[in-house]
């Protein structure tokens, strides 16, 4: 073979093709020959003039939708492509797929058999190479009908494209991530990263377009059918495919930039979508991992949503004709941004987990005789199980967003799952039930705490493990509902505050003092501040002790500048003023509202300046310092918790545009005034003598921070950045009834703002 052919890499795979050149071409499995382009140009879907495509189309009651997906598809699919459709009218009663054109195929289901069912049907019919399925509302792109076929072709892969809404202009959702979850068995998210190179493998393929070649589908129908959910009518589709792919080693492909539009509905269309879902996630599931990993850790689950009715859904299902760990699908598939092919970085641990089980069980046969404790069970529960089958264990998880996954099965196992309440319960929980243990697992909330009563209880020879990446952020959001529906109910009652010492520790609120309330000593930090933080305050003075309580625990140095609206002055208002880092205050009789604190900022000689509203505080030390981090990320962007990001058509006040904290970047239209970091010097851009008219004044008075996000980024949208470093890092403060927010035509007077800057900027106003 000559040498220069052996690093040549044909575009064609494993099948046969070239790339024009003479190259290493595998036409039939092991055998590899030296090809040049003759012998298989015409073999080679990229360079054929036509692929064969088979578009098919899955509808209920789409009413005109069906017609304008059709005509676009027609419209966008190319030369290249000699495009078929296929619609599957599943049962609709509104007339929408009658008249399609002769050059459409309809099948037609007299009554609803669902989605999975419909797009077998249309597989059935179909006579494409490629077969490609959508909803039947939707709009295509073009190039985007061969760019996917293509890769469908020359790839053993399920192939899927972007989704974007009919009505945005920029944003597109690149693919899924997996979730393990008890509300729906497997829930895809999804993943806004695009891939780093033009394909990317993900997790799962989004809910429609996504393309196979025939020889793919036939392959995956090795169970008997494409996809599995035809035990009810909708739900559980692309999850319980993609887990499919995973297992039979198929991957799922996602191109950089083809998409198509898609129309997101407000409501699901059938009325026992939740009923309907668990029926395929019950045979799906049986299908896919066999009896005894169904009855390990899906039965438990399907039988608190099904009761009787699962026995129907699973009736006559054989075992699946493979062999397979199925526990990678947990570690590997699932979770943010997993891996797919590697461990995720979640499980880490499990290594080390198992070099303990090396070590336990040569001298305790199969685990015999240990007793095993663990707070926040998971994948490491089952893990220990399947290691040591006869050590008894015992898990303790509070109530809270997990336990409807894990608690059912922890019993379904054999294993004793305690759930008390998250407070000192929850830490003595293992007192309760032995003296000693040899192996403990902590995850999860107050580790610290656990890790004191570990070592009380811990056997000699024993050993305790920690996984310090178990879920923390998913507790402390649990714990912060909870908190903030306290005080919805109670009022005025504070909301506990974080300890320093780490998560979940909560500090009684202070003893009452007679005469001014006293503040404890800053920690001055060493050099000049970095960050100075302008306060508002009107009608919450009580709120500016806990605010302070938090700045004080920062690890930058920061001074603080105060516009103080009430005038009314008090014991702890001039406490708070005498504050070793209160630089600048400012008593107002009137009610001047935020913008003032634009006006202060513009004498901050420091390199960096925020705002901080008085119903929030840091949660922990380290803010600030992050925010640094991300801001310089982007130099000239504002950054914080709360995010704006506009989409065509809704109103400022639609829940969808609204981003409270985020686990990763988003970029965003504006970041709102309850926490805004930026650069001192991006002020610059900001006119202080904004317009003094009339209609203007009480626009920006109610919306000051939308004006100097707007005037920052210069009517760029998508220019600001809420980050993932800060994730949900607040505590929420009492609001005692005094939110702008609450007051009558508040959300409408923003929305103006937004669309008279935005107009400005683009020469329209």
């Amino acid at each position: 073979m000559p040498e220069k052919a052996r690093n040549i890499k044909c575009i064609y795979g494993r099948k046969a093709g070239c790339c024009g050149k003479k190259v290493e071409c595998r036409l039939y499995g092991d055998v590899v020959r030296v090809v040049g382009p003759n012998v298989c140009n015409a073999q080679c879907p990229d360079r054929r003039e036509k692929i064969a495509v088979s578009a098919i189309l899955t509808a209920f009651n789409e009413g005109e939708q069906v017609r304008q997906t059709v005509e676009s598809f027609q419209e966008h699919a190319g030369r290249s492509v000699d495009l078929e459709i296929v619609v599957v009218d599943d049962g609709s009663t509104d007339g929408s797929c009658q008249d399609l054109g002769s050059s459409v195929q309809v099948v037609r289901h007299e009554k609803s058999q669902g989605i999975g069912r419909s797009r077998n049907a249309g597989i059935e019919v179909a006579g494409g190479e490629v077969m490609c399925w959508f909803d039947a509302h939707m709009l295509g792109e073009p190039n985007a009908f061969r760019t996917l076929s293509v890769k469908a072709l020359t790839d053993e892969a399920i192939v899927s494209a972007g989704s974007k809404g009919l009505t945005w202009k920029k944003p597109k959702f690149f693919g899924c991530d997996l979730f393990f979850n008890h509300k729906d068995g497997f829930q895809p998210k999804w993943r806004m990263q695009a891939p780093k190179g033009e394909w990317g493998r993900v997790p799962c393929m989004m809910g429609a377009a996504y393309f196979a070649s025939r020889d793919t589908i036939k392959a995956m129908s090795v169970t008997g059918q494409f996809w599995e959910d035809i035990a009810g009518r909708w739900g559980f589709s692309e999850q319980a495919l993609a887990v499919k792919a995973y297992i039979m080693g198929i991957p799922v492909l996602l191109h950089r930039r083809a998409s198509f539009g898609h129309k997101y509905r407000s409501a699901n269309p059938v009325t026992t979508a939740g009923h309907d879902s668990w029926m395929n996630v019950a045979r799906a599931t049986r299908t896919l991992f066999g009896a005894e990993e169904f009855d390990r850790r899906w039965r438990p689950l399907c039988e608190q949503r099904l009761k009787g009715d699962l026995e129907t859904a699973i009736d006559g299902i054989p075992e699946p004709p493979w062999e397979f760990d199925y526990d990678t699908i947990y570690t590997h598939l699932c979770g943010r941004q997993a891996p797919i092919e590697q461990r995720h970085p979640d499980y880490a641990w499990l290594d080390e987990l198992d070099v303990l089980c090396d070590q336990m069980l040569g001298g305790y046969p199969e685990g015999e005789g240990l007793a095993i404790w663990q707070w926040r069970p998971g994948e490491s529960t089952l893990r220990l199980k399947r290691r040591l089958p006869k050590a008894e264990i015992h898990t303790c998880e509070y109530m809270g967003h997990r336990s409807g996954i894990w608690h059912k099965i922890m019993l379904a196992n054999g294993i004793q799952d305690y759930a008390p309440p998250l407070n000192e319960e929850y830490v003595l929980a293992p007192l309760k039930i032995r003296d000693k243990y040899d192996i403990i697992l902590i995850g999860g909330e107050k580790q610290e705490r656990c890790r004191e009563i570990a070592e009380k209880v811990l056997a000699p020879n024993g050993r305790i493990l920690t996984d310090e990446r178990a879920g923390r952020d998913l507790i402390e959001q649990d714990e912060k509902k909870k908190e903030r529906k306290m005080l919805e109910e109670q009022g005025n009652v504070p909301a506990p505050e974080l300890n320093a010492s780490g998560p979940g520790h909560r500090l009684a609120p202070p003893p009452p003092v007679a005469g001014p309330p006293l503040i404890p000593q800053p920690t001055i930090r060493s050099g000049a501040p970095l960050v100075t933080l302008l306060l508002t305050n009107w009608q919450r003075p009580q709120n500016l002790l806990r605010i302070l309580a938090s700045l004080e625990k920062q690890t930058v140095p920061w001074q603080m500048f105060m516009w103080d609206n009430s005038g009314a002055g008090g014991s702890i208002l001039d406490t708070v003023q005498a504050h070793p880092n209160m630089k600048l205050y400012v008593r107002s009789q009137p009610n001047k509202r935020c913008w003032p604190r634009w006006l202060l900022a513009s004498m901050a000689d420091t390199e960096y300046v925020c705002t901080l509203d008085d119903d929030l505080c840091f949660a922990d030390g380290k803010v600030l310092e992050d925010a640094i981090k991300a801001s310089k990320t982007r130099p000239d962007c504002v950054v914080g918790f709360f995010g704006w990001k506009g989409i065509e058509g809704l109103p400022y006040k639609n829940a969808k545009q609204h981003i409270n904290g985020s686990h990763k970047d988003r970029r965003v239209d504006f970041i709102k005034g309850r926490f805004m970091f930026l650069r001192r010097e991006s002020l610059e851009r900001v006119p202080l003598s904004h317009p003094a008219l009339p209609d203007v004044n009480d626009l920006i008075e109610r919306a000051d921070d939308f004006y100097v996000n707007i005037c920052i980024s210069q009517g760029e949208r998508g220019f600001h950045l809420v980050p993932g470093i800060l994730g949900k890092r607040w505590t929420e403060l009492p609001q005692r009834k005094h939110a702008l927010a609450g007051q009558k035509g508040h959300y409408s007077k923003r929305g103006e703002l937004i669309e008279k800057m935005f107009a400005y900027y683009e020469g329209e106003g």
